[in-house]
């Protein structure tokens, strides 16, 4: 009896042992998969507490003088920064190579799903940055999901590499997470000799101030109506490296809503209107023992869209039919020294400024936010899947009473250590 068990538990395994092993002989897969992302630390020293920002990015702005937090040095620390991507590649489908990308970090968005209201329990929560389908053509290609907004993707800071939030609220059409929505966006390629000009235009979301109802995943945008964007790029070489030239347009619209009931219900209807101007310039041929050095910047002018950290206050007033646009322009520019492809040195300033007769427009005695200055200087080192950033930032901020006109002033200083392994 114990043979004849024996026997027919060995045939049993050789059974079970044997299907997945013809089972894989007959499945072809026709995706190539890569699962990547780096680990990462944020050591952040700040002159004052700075309760807007996380460790992992740049502080915006500086604090009221004579707050609590004015003078107040902290030291913070945070690996939220950490990064997971999966990009898979598939076969072609309608003559076009497919793709589809997921990325996300532990930077959660830190409010709470029913209140809004900043929550220490929602803290470190996973953070979705980019979720989207490819399709590339010869010289066109469709993108369908959430990636960067067409308006800020021309060019951002070197720095933004290792550190959010370069130049927000500094000039910089970089706004971290603000600027990442769910879009459909095309784009066509042109040759002209050796350069290239590209066409590209989106459909996307349409992110507004207003707050929506409690337990919506969507970052709560009231707009009825897409975003509208355009952007024409041209790329040429120039001294072994590319040169960038990027004009964008961006247009969206909301409904504000006021009075409880249909026969005191009034409606209003206000636009977000932007453009933009980037570049990237080489600034001459790599020299040997002494690197290469390069140019780079944007320029806007916005309405409404302090959204996105291109102005400083969105409306005058959220009430209907009063509401008018906060008029904003400012732009950053930077260069950067890359001494060997290890090591760098990137130095930058940038403006944001509201239009101050606007500001005023909005009453009341609260200090409102209606210039912004910073610079910033980093040191970075590359080796492999080491990387590591020093960096050290200032930024002036103005703020404006609009009732009597005055203007009140501070600055705020911080130092940035990132510390990254890249897998």
């Amino acid at each position: 009896m114990k043979r004849r068990a024996f026997g027919a538990l060995t045939g049993a395994l050789c059974i079970v042992f044997a299907l997945p092993a013809h089972a894989q002989k007959s499945v072809a897969s026709t995706f190539d998969a890569r699962l990547g992302g780096f680990v990462q630390m944020n050591t952040t020293w700040d002159s004052d507490e700075n309760n807007d920002d996380n460790p992992s990015s740049l502080r915006k702005n500086a604090v009221l003088p004579g707050t609590l937090q004015d003078g107040q040095k902290t030291l913070r620390w945070a690996s939220t920064r950490a990064r997971l991507f999966l990009d898979v590649r598939g076969s072609e489908l309608w003559g076009a190579k497919t793709r589809a990308y997921t990325e996300f970090d532990w930077d959660g968005l830190k409010l709470n799903e029913n209140t809004g209201a900043s929550s220490a329990s929602a803290a470190s929560t996973p953070r979705l940055r980019r979720a989207y389908m490819r399709f590339d053509w010869s010289s066109a290609y469709l993108l369908i999901g959430q990636d960067t907004l067409l308006f800020f993707d021309g060019v951002s800071s070197a720095g933004s590499t290792f550190i959010e939030g370069v130049a927000s609220a500094r000039g910089g059409m970089t706004g971290g997470s603000r600027n990442r929505a769910p879009a459909f966006t095309g784009g066509w390629k042109f040759p002209l000799a050796a350069a290239n000009l590209e066409l590209l235009g989106s459909v996307a979301r349409h992110t507004t101030d207003s707050a929506a109802d409690a337990g919506i995943n969507d970052t709560g945008t009231r707009a009825a109506k897409p975003a509208l964007e355009t952007m024409a790029k041209l790329t040429a070489p120039l001294f072994g490296r590319e040169a960038l030239i990027a004009v964008s347009t961006y247009s969206g619209q909301e409904e504000l809503r006021s009075g409880t009931t249909l026969a005191n219900r009034v409606t209003q209807d206000v636009n977000s209107r932007g453009v933009g101007l980037q570049g990237a310039l080489p600034l001459g041929p790599v020299i040997p023992g002494l690197g290469a050095f390069e140019a780079r910047g944007s320029l806007f002018r916005t309405s409404n869209m302090a959204r996105w950290n291109l102005g400083n206050n969105s409306l005058t007033t959220s009430t209907p039919p009063n509401a008018r646009a906060v008029d904003a322009k400012g732009g950053w520019a930077e260069v950067n020294w890359q001494i060997t492809p290890k090591y760098a040195l990137i130095a930058g300033g940038g403006v944001n400024r509201d239009e101050r007769g606007d500001v005023i427009d909005i009453g009341g005695t609260t200090p409102r936010i209606f210039d912004n200055k910073g610079v910033w200087l980093f040191a970075t080192w590359k080796d492999g899947p080491w990387g590591f950033l020093a960096g050290w930032s200032k930024v002036d901020t103005k703020w404006l009473v609009p009732t009597t006109s005055e203007e009140i002033k501070n600055d705020s200083s911080s130092v940035n250590l990132v510390f990254r392994y890249s897998f």
